[in-house]
């Protein structure tokens, strides 16, 4: 994982690429930064993202046919959905959801199909129906 640095708003604290993924173990998120998990969210919003699959880890859950972290989001952490977009629930500002399933595709995509590679922001939510990540582009 790259080093890219932001700078926070106040423009004093460096900010650091975060890398989401699905937690396979416990009904969370992982949070990894720098090479170490730094949280276990329910809910989390990224900025910037930028969405990855290891080609490697794909080809082997489809050998194996069983799950291995291999796909994820990088961006910017945010305490929380910025204000002005009011979060997905609320139906403003083209927020779609996205999906990952190796079995049918080797890429993150939208309810119609597209392949999503970026986004200006990513809501990651788990509940107890489901694992949702929704994006504005």
């Amino acid at each position: 994982m790259s080093l890219q640095k932001s700078f926070a708003q106040n423009g004093r604290r460096p900010m650091y690429r975060s890398y989401v993924y699905r937690n396979l173990h416990a009904n969370c998120w992982s949070v990894r930064r720098r090479g170490k998990v730094v949280d276990l969210p329910q809910r989390i919003c990224l900025k910037d993202c930028r969405f990855l699959v290891g080609k490697k880890g794909r080809e082997k859950v489809l050998k194996e046919k069983r799950k291995n972290v291999h796909a994820g989001v990088s961006g910017f952490t945010l305490p929380e959905i910025p204000c002005h977009l009011n979060g997905p629930e609320s139906g403003m500002w083209g927020w779609k959801q996205v999906f990952y399933n190796p079995y049918e595709r080797g890429y993150f995509f939208d309810s119609e199909g597209n392949q999503v590679k970026e986004s200006r922001y990513a809501w990651f939510n788990f509940n107890l129906q489901a694992a949702q990540v929704w994006i504005v582009t």
